[in-house]
């Protein structure tokens, strides 16, 4: 009687560890496989001078919030060009 309830009993510990690591390995091969998913080459161009023109389709007119002039008092990489669309 007594192998009987410590055969259940070792069996039900391998059943509830068995399935903790399987939880575990898959949480973090999703998690993984998301973080690739959402990461997105980096795209870069040559800055020029000259205006920033918007073109839509459609009835009304576009008349932007807020209107700035940008200047650089020197050249190299523009790495990141924080704008939002919409944004006051």
């Amino acid at each position: 009687m007594m192998k009987r309830k410590r055969f259940w009993m070792i069996s039900a510990l391998v059943v509830i560890v068995t399935a903790v690591a399987g939880y575990a390995y898959y949480a973090n091969n999703t998690a993984v496989a998301a973080a690739d998913e959402s990461e997105t080459d980096v795209q870069t161009a040559v800055a020029r001078l000259g205006e920033i023109t918007v073109s839509a389709t459609g009835a009304g007119a576009i008349i932007p919030a807020t209107e700035i002039e940008m200047s650089f008092t020197s050249g190299g990489l523009l790495e990141d060009l924080l704008v939002t669309v919409g944004w006051n």
